[in-house]
């Protein structure tokens, strides 16, 4: 018969040694004033990042799928940030739409759309 070490093979010490290492992570992140959901709308091009929020937040409450990551809707949003680069109405159209968006959702709500 196998028997089976029922004790912990973590002790205090491994947890406060890894705790102790992830905290100044959160912190640098916390300050910077970055998410790590949204660092991908960091690289963008020719869109704002709150912009790219923006759209990622209404294709979610467009297309509501509680079964769907975010990762989804940012493949889906991504593309546009590439197409505003190539063409100055596009960019014009989408900024433009997501202003008077959030200008809506300020004077409904009295906080912009993707908050």
């Amino acid at each position: 018969m196998r028997e089976v070490d029922r004790r912990s093979k973590y002790s205090r010490r491994v947890f406060m040694q890894g705790a102790a290492a992830a905290a100044p992570v959160a912190a640098v992140a916390t300050s910077a004033g970055l998410g790590i959901s949204d660092a991908w709308a960091e690289d963008a091009t020719a869109l704002a990042p709150a912009t790219l929020k923006t759209l990622v937040k209404v294709a979610r409450d467009i297309y509501p799928h509680d079964m769907l990551v975010d990762s989804y809707y940012i493949t889906a949003v991504k593309p546009w940030d590439g197409k505003a680069a190539k063409d100055p109405a596009v960019k014009t159209m989408i900024e433009g739409g997501v202003t008077r968006l959030d200008q809506a959702a300020g004077e409904r709500h009295n906080v912009p759309y993707a908050e």
